[in-house]
């Protein structure tokens, strides 16, 4: 019995174009001794202003699911109820636009460290979720992580909200260098499966 291999070429492509959709962002400073970091806690949100999402139901998601992450990386959040609260080593905050946002959002810190293709003018997008961690004893951004249209659907935000922080934070790095081994994975893997989906739908059409 003879199989076709265009079937199987258009399950590779399709699962290949998932793992994309499902995609998030993530820079970091290379620069920055993440090892050191054991505490942190979340910023006051100042008022949002136009194109930012305000929302108590998206602010407790939110919130939720990244304290789980920096839970599970060993990272304490401080709060005021701490009996001796001290200083954080780390700052969190979020941005959730609902809608383009042409003027750029005026951070209280430095983002220089990162590429220029992670400020934060290039993802003012609706339906994006920006998450930036702080130094707090720099005040300069030392990780930012970007999900994409997460909140496009509302009706789905909580899945997507919840899928994407964890995927954004599988690359929180860990060592004094910050190398990101699971994103540097993930596209390697993306990368040879697209190869694979394209060598095999050449050779359908050849052997037709």
């Amino acid at each position: 019995m003879k199989v076709s291999r265009i079937p199987v070429a258009l399950v590779i492509l399709l699962v290949a174009n998932t793992a994309f959709a499902q995609n998030v962002y993530r820079d970091y400073d290379t620069s920055a001794d993440f090892s050191r970091y054991k505490t942190y806690a979340w910023m006051d949100r100042a008022a949002g202003g136009p194109s930012l999402a305000q929302n108590d139901d998206l602010e407790r998601l939110m919130k939720a699911a990244v304290d789980r992450q920096l839970a599970a990386r060993k990272l304490r959040r401080q709060t005021d109820k701490d009996f001796f609260p001290g200083e954080p080593d780390l700052l969190i905050t979020y941005y959730a636009f609902d809608k383009d946002r042409r003027q750029p959002l005026s951070l209280e810190y430095d983002e220089l460290q990162l590429n220029i293709a992670s400020e934060i003018r290039r993802w003012q997008f609706a339906g994006n979720v920006v998450v930036d961690v702080i130094e707090r004893e720099s005040n300069r951004l030392v990780w930012r992580g970007v999900a994409p249209r997460a909140i496009y659907e509302p009706e789905k935000m909580e899945k997507k909200v919840t899928k994407a922080i964890s995927r954004m934070f599988k690359g929180f790095p860990h060592s004094k260098r910050g190398y990101d081994p699971d994103y540097a994975g993930y596209k390697v893997a993306s990368t040879i499966l697209w190869a694979v989906a394209v060598v095999v739908g050449i050779i359908s059409v050849i052997k037709r």
